[in-house]
């Protein structure tokens, strides 16, 4: 027991020290710190996948309630919920629109929407998602 507690306690003290040995920790400036945050969920199977879209607003202000992203190539949504949306035809660039019953996202705020679609070729991720015309951070989690 004293053993486990005092491996423990080196692997602290070595997380800790990584910083000032330039390791992982170091790499504090990707912290993600834009404007808003995209959390994209998603589940794939073989030709098709769904997404749910977390947007946070850190510091958008007055951000119209419009959500933009670019599909992958090959990439066509079929089926979306918890906001409105127009697709360009071939054109990979979405827009969601919120509900009128919700049709913003206020500061400090997170609002969930999602889609199913299809997709040939290679899976992969949605990007470039803006908030009121401001590029957000992404992170990307598949299920």
């Amino acid at each position: 027991m004293r053993f486990a507690r005092r491996l423990a306690g080196d692997a602290l003290a070595a997380l800790l020290l990584l910083p000032l040995m330039g390791g992982p920790a170091a790499a504090s400036s990707t912290l993600l710190t834009g404007p808003c945050l995209v959390t994209y969920t998603v589940s794939v199977w073989a030709t098709g996948f769904s997404a749910d879209v977390a947007v946070t607003n850190r510091s958008v202000p007055l951000p119209n309630g419009v959500v933009t992203l670019i599909l992958d190539d090959g990439q066509r949504p079929s089926v979306w919920w918890g906001a409105n949306t127009s697709i360009g035809g071939s054109d990979p660039h979405m827009t969601f629109t919120l509900p009128a019953f919700h049709p913003d996202v206020a500061i400090g705020e997170t609002y969930h929407f999602g889609y199913n679609a299809t997709y040939t070729g290679a899976y992969d991720h949605a990007y470039a998602f803006r908030l009121g015309g401001q590029l957000c951070d992404i992170e990307y989690v598949t299920l």
